[in-house]
């Protein structure tokens, strides 16, 4: 419907209405990667900081129940 309305309001041929829609999504498609890649580089990997917590607490545990 937007490539209709472009080549409509603009008094363009269709296929030129769909090029212009076909720019616009490939443009804003390109923005978003860019804006997805800084956010993938600004993550830190995961620290399994809670998972070596339990570890620790079940080791302690069991070498007490050891005792």
């Amino acid at each position: 419907m937007l490539a209709i309305g472009i080549a409509d309001w603009f008094d363009l041929r269709l296929w030129v209405g769909y090029a212009i829609v076909c720019i616009l999504l490939l443009v804003s498609a390109g923005i978003l990667a860019l804006i997805a890649r800084r956010a993938f580089k600004k993550g830190s990997p995961p620290m399994p900081e809670m998972a070596i917590e339990e570890a620790k607490k079940t080791r302690a545990a069991i070498e007490e129940a050891r005792h």
